[in-house]
């Protein structure tokens, strides 16, 4: 077997994980900033901005 080959895929592993992280941590951090856009754009949704 050409070790070139494992080498190639454990680096296709460690790429593909490395994105997955980041787009876990692109949702976590969306969801909030989302919120609080809302909420700034809307106002609380208790009516307390009336």
């Amino acid at each position: 077997m050409n070790p070139g080959k494992s080498d190639d895929y454990a680096r296709t592993s460690a790429r593909l994980t490395a994105w997955g992280a980041l787009a876990g941590l692109a949702v976590a951090l969306a969801i909030p900033v989302t919120l609080v856009v809302a909420v700034l754009q809307f106002g609380m949704p208790t009516g307390s901005g009336r």
